[in-house]
């Protein structure tokens, strides 16, 4: 089984100002192509293995890990026991209504019986008023005999429905036990381990995991710059621990300026691949333009 959640780190709020000369200041943060991609576990299961190690490249498909749970022979348990349940219900309900349609059938026929037997006395021995009572007798004996029917028809539907759901339960339980095995979604490289075999994922990443064939900075500038800015446009990338991070320009402005922090997003790719690719989710200031 497959599962992850692609989540794309946020830029920092804060923004640096303007350099002048029609330069255009912000702040971001340093991103893989696609952004960084949560890998999570089935919540309720444990990590078993773990097949790889942070900084590996991958392809897709490749295992990246699987998971155990406990609660996996309980849930078979219960799945086989609704479908014996299932089976026994139909059994008894198909059993009681053939019973009702029986006892309608001989109504039917008693019915049928009283009345020819109060015809053959012939017409000296006869009044039409009780003939006409014992034809509605049979008539309504009958019109009850259908109607059950009709009702028994509907009942094996729904019970075949029944049956059907709680097999295909079963089935599901049974594949699913050990085979939670979880593979890379892309081609890319293993960013970070959050955790180790014998944690619960409780639908939390396993692992993050990201394409280094780029690197961004997904950046924020202020509304009032955000007219300045545009697609090509070249971008100078620093951090205080980093004198010069490199160069990139602007592939995306975004057109949705923040209600409350009144900034806009502007995303930039960068020339070089390193040192970005082992600086991933770090703060960094932009200067653009230009």
């Amino acid at each position: 089984m497959l599962l992850s959640l692609a989540l794309m780190l946020p830029a920092t709020v804060s923004y640096s100002a303007a350099t002048g000369n029609n330069k255009v200041g912000g702040t971001g943060t340093v991103v893989p192509r696609g952004g960084v991609v949560l890998i999570a576990g089935v919540p309720g299961y444990s990590v078993h293995r773990i097949f790889v190690q942070a900084g590996d490249a991958v392809k897709q498909g490749a295992p990246l890990f699987d998971m155990d749970s406990a609660a996996v022979p309980y849930d078979l348990q219960t799945a086989t026991l609704d479908l014996e349940t299932a089976k026994k219900d139909a059994d008894y309900r198909s059993a009681a209504e053939a019973l009702t349609i029986k006892f309608d059938e001989a109504r039917v026929q008693r019915a049928k019986r009283a009345l020819g037997t109060y015809r053959a006395v012939g017409p000296s021995g006869i009044t039409e008023r009780e003939s006409t009572r014992l034809q509605d007798v049979v008539e309504e004996a009958q019109a009850g005999l259908d109607m059950e029917r009709l009702h028994a028809q509907q009942l094996q539907y729904d019970l075949a429905a029944a049956l059907k759901s709680a097999t295909l339960r079963r089935e599901a339980t049974a594949t699913n036990v050990g085979h939670f095995l979880v593979r890379a979604p892309s081609d890319g490289t293993v960013l970070k381990i959050d955790k180790r075999a014998g944690d619960y994922a409780n639908g939390e990443a396993v692992l993050e995991f990201g394409d280094l064939s780029a690197i961004y900075v997904d950046a924020q500038v202020y509304q009032g710059d955000m007219i300045k800015v545009r697609p090509g446009m070249r971008v100078t990338v620093k951090n205080s621990a980093f004198a010069d991070l490199g160069t990139g320009k602007v592939e995306t402005v975004g057109r949705v300026i923040g209600t409350r922090s009144q900034l806009g997003d502007v995303r930039i790719r960068l020339d070089k691949i390193e040192p970005g690719d082992r600086l991933i989710g770090m703060e960094v200031e932009v200067v653009i333009g230009p």
